[in-house]
C-alpha cells in the first residue's frame, strides 16, 4: 500500500503518517507500507508553462515515487500486481488523478481515496498556474506577459529568485535553529519573505472550492490528464 499524505498541496509531509497509527498496525497484518512525499507549493506547482518551470511537478514526483515503488516492491516482500494507493484529502484528490492519468493508471490495482477527489480538491494545482505570473511579480517584481512564453531573460531571473528567496524561506522555517550555515546563507535566510506569496497560495485554494456550478468538472479532468502526459 502507497500513502499519498494530504495539506491542500501546499504542506504535509510523510512523518504525518505515524509508526504507531495506520503504518503498525498495516504492518502486523502483513502489509508493506511506502510513504511518499512530494513537491508542494508554489516549488511543486509554480509554472510558466514550459521547459524552464514546467507545469504540475508536484504530480510528477508522485509518478516517478509510483514508477519506482512498482518496479522495486517485490525486492522488500510487496506484489506490484497488487498495490493500492491510499491517501487523504489532497492526497485523495492526487490519486483520483492518477486513476485518469496514462502515466500511472496501469501501475497499481486499487484506490482508496479519504475526504477527496479530482472534482473537489485541485485548485491547489490550477490555482496556482493561473496565479503564478502575479506571483512572480509580488515576489520578484517581475511583470510577465499575459499571453505568450517568457523570454529566456526573464525565465532565468524569476528562477534565480524562486531559488533565492522561496527555497531558502522554506530551509528557514524548517532548519535553522538545529542546523549550523555559513554566514551569507544564513543571514540570506532569515532576509526571505515568502508572505506575499504565501497569500496568493491561501487565495487560490479557495477559489474552486467556492464555485457550485458542474460546468469546471470536466475541465479540471481534461487539465489533470494534460499536465500529467508529458514530464
Amino acid at each position: 500500500m502507497l500513502y499519498i499524505h494530504a495539506g491542500h498541496l501546499r504542506s504535509g509531509s510523510a512523518s504525518e503518517c505515524g509508526v504507531n497509527g495506520i503504518v503498525r498496525n498495516l504492518v502486523s497484518r502483513g502489509v508493506v507500507v511506502v510513504i511518499i512525499q512530494y513537491r508542494l507549493g508554489t516549488l511543486g506547482f509554480f509554472t510558466t508553462m514550459d521547459e524552464e518551470f514546467p507545469p504540475n511537478l508536484g504530480m510528477l514526483d508522485q509518478v516517478e515515487a509510483i514508477k519506482f515503488v512498482h518496479k522495486h516492491i517485490n525486492k522488500f516482500g510487496g506484489d506490484p500486481k497488487q498495490l493500492t494507493l491510499f491517501g487523504e484529502s489532497a492526497g485523495a484528490a492526487s490519486i483520483s488523478a492518477h486513476t485518469y492519468s496514462p502515466m500511472t493508471k496501469e501501475l497499481f490495482h486499487k484506490a482508496i481515496l479519504q475526504s477527496g477527489s479530482i472534482y473537489l480538491s485541485l485548485d491547489g494545482v490550477f490555482g496556482m498556474s493561473r496565479n503564478s505570473h502575479a506571483i512572480a511579480k509580488s515576489v520578484c517584481n517581475i511583470d510577465l506577459p499575459t499571453k505568450g512564453k517568457l523570454n529566456k531573460t526573464t525565465q532565468r531571473l524569476t528562477k534565480k529568485c524562486f531559488v533565492v528567496k522561496i527555497i531558502c524561506q522554506c530551509l528557514s522555517e524548517s532548519f535553522i535553529k538545529t542546523t549550523s550555515f555559513c554566514s551569507k546563507l544564513k543571514k540570506c535566510m532569515m532576509e526571505a519573505d515568502a508572505t506575499k506569496f504565501l497569500l496568493f497560495e491561501r487565495a487560490s485554494f479557495s477559489y474552486f472550492l467556492s464555485q457550485k456550478n458542474c460546468q469546471h468538472q470536466d475541465e479540471l479532468i481534461s487539465q489533470v490528464i494534460s499536465l500529467t502526459v508529458d514530464p
